[in-house]
């Protein structure tokens, strides 16, 4: 089950997909004013109330770094948002894959395929809620610039202020509450549209949106530009009112193509381009993991430490890769899937560690087959381990470990494996301490491996090498 939560300024929206469609959805009001602590405790009860939790696909307000999924930036609306770790204090938490993205991005790859999104070309999708938030896509990509600000719309200047702060749907409340101060929301404001006074001023703000708006249009020239957000999803009535001020300003002006379009989905769209996001992030190419090393689940940079939940493709990986290795042994050498992704239920660095037995007869001869299929010699390890490594690019994908006959190393490799498959607490508690490790050595990979040693002896002690036969 993965979760779909979508952060915003005033609610949380939640729901789960179970085999790629959106169920119970909720909504609650946010805690965000109260701070980023107060809405990560809220978040993490959301989370405890799902059963069979298989990852959590977060959309929240904020600029975002993607990779580390951390706030860099975010306004008053979330008082000490700004460099929240969420990502990796929610993976610790709970022992998942966790995916954040920024919240109008999301409600832009909701429109990806199945909304308005369907060719190569640039769009444009703006949300017009508490703030002003957008995202830019081309290619079918959202674009995230140099510093992932790309689209921070409401920041264009306007007016000697800002297009967040005179047309976003809280600048609207202000303007109506100067006339009315019992109105106090967006919905308000629309139960009280046929008042001649407040629809005025909803003209007025309609008009500074359509300026910020047709602005945009001529900045960037995309095919469309979707816009949503709570009071335009509301009443159709604002996007059309809105469309006429836009093609009222462009209509003299030949450069302006852009057409303006309602976002699909609505309120759920922040849930399903997180969901989407997620996926994009989890999903294993398996007919050409051999050249695209950057799939997200096959593949580490050197010195970086990555885990990731366990996935059944992991297994899928090691036997179409055992096929090729056994084509260049002799018929009696013995090939086994062990690390981490040949453990089941934790997580695990992506790499596929391959260990294989055989009389060496002729180093030079073994060297010249393993790069004949694209893997790297790496000499000798400890003594009598000969390491292979499959890259793409600065990506290690997979690791042959080659032991010579008889070799007991080999043995105590299958036997922590199979320990720790048949013994799940022992392997949930090596996986809270690879959890802990990566992080405080994320980026520093000798440092997670040594600390890890003393756990591995710890199971290995119990390893019998009278037991293990190895002429079988």
């Amino acid at each position: 089950m993965i979760i779909a939560i979508d952060i915003g300024g005033t609610s949380i929206k939640y729901g789960c997909y179970k085999n790629g469609e959106l169920q119970d959805v909720k909504q609650v009001r946010s805690n965000a004013s109260l701070g980023a602590n107060k809405l990560y405790h809220q978040l993490c009860d959301i989370i405890k109330t799902i059963n069979h939790l298989d990852g959590i696909a977060i959309s929240t307000a904020g600029q975002v770094d993607t990779s580390q999924g951390k706030i860099i930036y975010a306004g008053d609306t979330i008082p000490n948002y700004t460099g929240f770790e969420l990502k990796e204090r929610l993976m610790k938490e709970f022992n998942v894959l966790v995916t954040v993205e920024n919240d109008v991005n999301c409600v832009a790859l909701s429109e990806i395929n199945e909304g308005w999104i369907k060719d190569n070309d640039l769009y444009l999708c703006l949300t017009v809620g508490t703030g002003i938030g957008g995202s830019v896509i081309f290619e079918k990509k959202v674009l995230h610039g140099t510093s992932y600000s790309l689209g921070e719309f409401g920041y264009l200047p306007m007016k000697d202020s800002t297009l967040e702060k005179i047309a976003s749907t809280s600048a609207l409340v202000e303007r109506v509450k100067a006339y009315d101060k019992r109105i106090t929301s967006g919905i308000e404001i629309m139960q009280s549209f046929d008042n001649e006074n407040i629809k005025q001023i909803v003209l007025s703000w309609i008009n500074d949106l359509a300026i910020g708006i047709y602005t945009l249009a001529l900045l960037f020239n995309p095919k469309y530009m979707i816009i949503g957000g709570g009071i335009l999803d509301a009443r159709d009535i604002i996007f059309e009112l809105i469309n006429d001020n836009y093609l009222e300003l462009a209509k003299s002006n030949r450069f302006i193509v852009t057409e303006l379009k309602t976002t699909t989905f609505y309120n759920h769209a922040g849930l399903i381009g997180a969901y989407l996001n997620f996926e994009q992030n989890s999903k294993v190419k398996m007919n050409d993991y051999d050249t695209q090393g950057a799939d997200p689940y096959i593949g580490v940079k050197r010195n970086e430490v990555r885990l990731l939940p366990h996935k059944k493709e992991w297994k899928e990986i090691y036997n179409k890769e055992a096929k090729k290795i056994k084509k260049l042994l002799p018929y009696d050498a013995k090939i086994e899937h062990v690390g981490s992704t040949a453990i089941t239920n934790i997580m695990a660095k992506p790499n596929i560690d391959i260990a294989v037995m055989l009389e060496i007869l002729d180093l030079e001869d073994i060297i010249h087959n393993f790069e004949s299929i694209n893997y790297e010699y790496r000499g000798i390890q400890d003594n009598s381990r000969y390491l292979f490594v499959k890259r793409h690019q600065e990506l290690s994908l997979i690791h042959v470990h080659i032991y010579p006959l008889d070799d007991i190393n080999f043995y105590k490799q299958i036997f922590f494996r199979d320990f720790l498959n048949n013994n799940q607490e022992v392997a949930k508690e090596y996986e809270n301490l690879k959890i802990e490790l990566y992080n405080e050595h994320k980026n520093d990979r000798v440092a997670y491996t040594n600390l890890k040693h003393d756990f591995i002896q710890q199971v290995l002690s119990k390893f019998n090498a009278q037991r293990v036969n190895p002429k079988e």
